[in-house]
């Protein structure tokens, strides 16, 4: 977008739940709304007492905004806060049972948490992300899954987390489609941009890329993630990033309009 059309972020209530505008038109805009967190065993299959059905239903606990530096750049960043010993979905032992409420034995530390964090980008960039490097491009908005000590029922499950996206505007063209793509990174771990799956939303005369790499940060260290793309329609889609483990996670996700 040229400069004179900056983006806007509106966020619905104080939920992990927003449009962007375009700056373009006034009705321009595309919502993503983040969904399910889900811990699977090792078949892939849901836990039980252990899945949040919607994560923008949940009650935040913390909600700040700030200006701050992302790479060489300055950035606005938006973090939402989920203490997670609050959410009635995850007050039951392993398995199901009676609820325990904050009390419950898998409440052991200090924090539990989910953060949800936006930022919005209006100048090019470029952010470290584990051996790799990020290319954040100007008016662009990049959000982060940040989780902290769930309490997972076995070392050797993973976290689920779905978000939906959806363009409002229609598509002008007949023929326009949902892209995938598949970025290998073949200039090796240590430089590049990280592996990863690239996805273009039609939205009206133009398009919505994201940009979705394949690995998360566990402890500040790479781990190999699936990430999957369902098509809906031609102007919505839902993404899931599976294989999140560990205490400390970080997951990187872009996105811009053009």
């Amino acid at each position: 977008l040229p400069p004179a059309h900056a983006l806007k972020i509106e966020f619905v209530g104080k939920a992990p739940k927003f449009k962007v505008f375009s700056g373009v038109k006034a009705d321009d805009f595309f919502k993503i709304t983040f969904g399910a967190i889900k811990e699977l065993d090792a078949s892939g299959n849901a836990v039980t007492g252990r899945s949040i059905s919607s994560l923008a239903s949940q009650k935040l606990t913390e909600w700040t905004e700030n200006d701050v530096t992302l790479g060489n750049a300055t950035a606005k960043e938006v973090r939402m806060r989920f203490d997670l010993s609050t959410s009635k979905h995850l007050q039951k032992p392993c398995g199901g049972g009676k609820p325990c409420g904050t009390s419950c034995a898998h409440f052991d530390k200090a924090k539990h948490q989910i953060d949800v964090v936006v930022y919005l980008v209006e100048n090019n960039t470029a952010v470290p992300y584990g051996n790799s490097t990020i290319t954040v491009k100007s008016n662009s908005v990049k959000f982060n899954v940040e989780s902290e000590n769930w309490p997972f029922c076995d070392a050797a499950n993973s976290l689920s987390v779905t978000a939906d996206i959806e363009t409002v505007e229609k598509v002008a063209s007949n023929d326009a489609v949902v892209n995938t793509t598949d970025r290998t990174n073949t200039t090796g771990s240590s430089s590049g941009e990280p592996e990863g799956t690239e996805v273009t939303l039609p939205s009206g005369t133009s398009a919505v890329e994201f940009d979705l790499p394949t690995i998360a940060l566990v402890d500040d260290v790479e781990t190999n993630v699936t990430v999957t793309v369902v098509v809906r329609n031609l102007h919505q889609v839902r993404f899931r990033v599976s294989k999140l483990q560990e205490p400390v996670l970080r997951s990187h996700r872009g996105v811009r309009g053009r």
